[in-house]
Formats: C-alpha cells, sequence, structure tokens
C-alpha cells in the first residue's frame, strides 16, 4: 500500500519527489554535483523530455510508446483502463529538473534572456492556452474550409457537419498565429495583471493578519528552525 501511494503520479511522485529536489535545490550549488560528472546530467534532461512525450491517447501506434505503456502499467501497479501519461509526465518532469539542477551547462543555456522570459510568462501561458486553443486556432484553423456532410453522423445526431483538416501549412500558420497571440497576452498579463494582483493581495494580507503575523510572512522575523543557508553563513 505504502509502494503503491509513492508511485502514484498525485501523491508520490510529485509531492515526495518535488521535496528532495527541493532539498537539491536550497542545499547550495557546492554540494549539487554529489560525486556524478555533470555530463550525465544531459541524457537525464533528454530521457524526461522523451517519458513526457508519451501519449494520453492510443499508445500502442507506435512502438516506444507500447513499450511504455506495457512496463509502466507494470511499474506503477495500473489497471489496464487506467490512464497512464500522469505517470510518465511525473517522472519525466523529475528527471528534467534532476538535469537542470546539476548540469552547469543547461542552467548556463536556460538562464539565456528569452528561456528567462518564458519561465517569467509561463503561469499565464498555463492559464490562458486553453482559450486561445479553443477560440483564435480554429478560427484560422478551419477558415474557408468547406464543409462536408457525414451521413453517418445523421443517424445519431442531428444533421451535423463536420470540416475537413486544411493542409500542413495552413495547419503550421494557425499553430504560429496562436502561440504568438498567446505569447503576447501572457506578456500583458505579467506585465500589466499581475502588479494589480499582488497589490490586491497585499491589502488582503494586511488586513487578515496582525503585525507580528506579517513580519512572519514577510520574512523579517525568522522562523524557529533555520535554513540550510543560514547555518552555512554561521559556519562561515
Amino acid at each position: 500500500m505504502t509502494l503503491t501511494i509513492f508511485l502514484t503520479a498525485y501523491v508520490g511522485l510529485t509531492v515526495l519527489g518535488g521535496v528532495i529536489l527541493a532539498e537539491l535545490q536550497i542545499s547550495g550549488p557546492g554540494n549539487r554535483d554529489i560525486g556524478v560528472s555533470t555530463m550525465l546530467w544531459l541524457p537525464s534532461f533528454i530521457l524526461g523530455l522523451f517519458l513526457m512525450s508519451f501519449p494520453g491517447n492510443n499508445p500502442d501506434m507506435a512502438t516506444w510508446s507500447k513499450y511504455l505503456n506495457y512496463y509502466g502499467r507494470l511499474i506503477f501497479n495500473l489497471k489496464p483502463t487506467a490512464q497512464l501519461e500522469r505517470e510518465w509526465l511525473s517522472v519525466g518532469g523529475l528527471l528534467m529538473i534532476l538535469g537542470v539542477l546539476h548540469s552547469p551547462h543547461l542552467r548556463y543555456f536556460l538562464s539565456r534572456k528569452p528561456f528567462v522570459w518564458l519561465g517569467k510568462i509561463s503561469f499565464p501561458v498555463y492559464l490562458l492556452h486553453a482559450i486561445f486553443l479553443c477560440s483564435i486556432m480554429p478560427w484560422i484553423l478551419y477558415a474557408g474550409a468547406p464543409a462536408i456532410l457525414q451521413h453517418e453522423y445523421a443517424k445519431v445526431k442531428s444533421e451535423s457537419e463536420l470540416l475537413q483538416l486544411p493542409g500542413l501549412f495552413h495547419c503550421f500558420i494557425a499553430v504560429v498565429v496562436t502561440l504568438a497571440c498567446l505569447l503576447v497576452a501572457a506578456h500583458y498579463w505579467t506585465e500589466r495583471l499581475e502588479p494589480k494582483f499582488a497589490f490586491i493581495t497585499e491589502g488582503i494580507k494586511d488586513a487578515m493578519f496582525t503585525e507580528n503575523q506579517s513580519a512572519l510572512v514577510d520574512g523579517s522575523i525568522h522562523p524557529l528552525l533555520p535554513s540550510h543557508s543560514a547555518e552555512r553563513t554561521k559556519a562561515t
């Protein structure tokens, strides 16, 4: 039972794995290499990307995903009808973060301005992407596409018209335009809306907490248990 909980994507892998990665992060750059060559962490990053590409539907259509589907159900003790993509997403994400934490080359590459900007707007992208995928992208994707009547669907539903999927170039344009609109909206959200949300949150915090409690939240009053960085500072 304990092993099953540890291997669940929503509890063990993400929570406990995140705790371990957080401990590695706050332990300081000097302790990150843990005696292993930094070149070994790039394969960890690539393996994480590979595992995160596991498809949510029809994994048996490709050989690599078929094997991941088979062995994943053995490892995570899942029923044949259970979804598996969350488990491989969790493992892949942890491996990616582990590789970044321990590879100076990956940290240098991902600290460039374009990637820092992407990280800054990542949460608004997460919040807004479904809106753009369900609005702008279909409008562009099916603009001018001829509708064809599917008579087999008329037996189950009323007369419904299904749109033909356009060509590859049309799909590429739809993806590029949708992505551009999403990034612009996420940047606007970060620069214009988040400061207002922060101001509102600060006001709510001041209204709810006393002066001492607010100081504890702000960090001017330190918690009872010292952090690793404070212990290292005292030691030096």
